[in-house]
C-alpha cells in the first residue's frame, strides 16, 4: 500500500494525530464503528490519541491516503476482533502492514479470537463499556516490553509540559502504573529544567518521589519558600 520510497514523507504529512499524544490505529468493521469512537473517547484520558476511519477522514481528502498516513505513523495496531472481521480485505491489510513493519498490537475480542499471525500478541477481552475496555488497553500497554518504553516517554512529556497541578498529577499517575522502564527514560524527566516548576505542591512531591524509589534515588524534600519566609528568624 506505501511505497517505500514514499515511506517516510508518508509519515511527515500525518499531521491528524493529537500533538504529543500515543497513536493507536483502531482496525474495525464499519459495524463497529460506535464501539471504536467511545474506545477512542476514553483513551484520551490516557493521552492515547486514536485513528478511527470513520471519524477522522475528512471528506475532502482520499480517505485511502489518510489511511495509509496513520498507518505509516501509528505506535500500535489495536484490532477489534469481531466474527466478520477476518472476511474484511481492509482489515486484514492493516494487522499485517503492522505485523510487517513490527508495529504492537494487541486486539480486542468481541466474540473471535485471534488467530494466524495476530494469535501469538496480547489480546483482551471486550467489556460491556468503553470505559472498562480503554483501562484494559492501558494496562496491556503498560505491560508490553514493545510498546510501554515509547508510551512512556510520552506520558514523561505530557507531564513536563503540563498547564496546572491537577493535570501533572494525572500524567503522574500515569506514568508510576507502568512496570518497567529505562533509567534513560526516568533521567530524561529529572533533569528536564520544567520538573521544577512541576513540583510545587506536597502531593506532586509525594507522587514524583514513587518513581525515584522505583529506582532505588533519593526522594527530594518539598520545600515551600513562602513557609520559609515565615519562620526565618531576626
Amino acid at each position: 500500500i506505501i511505497p517505500s520510497d514514499t515511506f517516510e514523507q508518508t509519515i511527515m504529512n500525518a499531521d491528524r494525530w493529537r500533538s504529543g499524544y500515543y497513536r493507536i490505529f483502531i482496525s474495525h468493521l464499519t459495524e463497529d464503528k460506535e464501539s471504536a469512537a467511545y474506545l477512542k473517547n476514553q483513551l484520551a484520558k490516557y493521552g492515547i490519541d486514536c485513528f478511527v476511519a470513520h471519524e477522522d477522514i475528512e471528506p475532502t481528502k482520499l480517505w485511502q491516503t489518510e489511511i495509509e498516513k496513520a498507518l505509516a505513523s501509528m505506535d500500535l495496531l489495536c484490532a477489534i476482533l469481531t466474527p466478520k472481521f477476518y472476511q474484511s480485505k481492509w482489515c486484514d491489510q492493516e494487522v499485517g502492514i503492522a505485523l510487517g513493519r513490527s508495529i504492537p498490537t494487541l486486539s480486542i475480542k468481541k466474540g473471535a479470537d485471534p488467530h494466524g499471525f495476530i494469535g501469538k500478541y496480547q489480546a483482551i477481552k471486550a467489556k460491556s463499556t468503553a470505559i472498562a475496555v480503554a483501562k484494559d488497553v492501558f494496562e496491556t500497554i503498560c505491560k508490553m516490553d514493545n510498546a510501554n518504553q515509547k508510551y512512556f516517554y510520552i506520558l514523561g512529556d505530557l507531564f513536563l509540559n503540563s498547564k496546572n497541578t491537577t493535570e501533572a498529577m494525572e500524567w503522574l499517575k500515569l506514568i508510576g502504573k507502568i512496570p518497567n522502564y529505562s533509567d534513560e527514560a526516568i533521567n530524561k524527566i529529572s533533569s528536564s529544567n520544567k520538573l521544577t516548576n512541576l513540583l510545587d505542591t506536597k502531593e506532586i512531591v509525594a507522587e514524583y518521589n514513587k518513581l525515584l524509589k522505583k529506582f532505588g534515588r533519593t526522594e527530594i524534600v518539598f520545600f515551600n519558600p513562602t513557609e520559609m519566609a515565615i519562620d526565618l528568624p531576626f
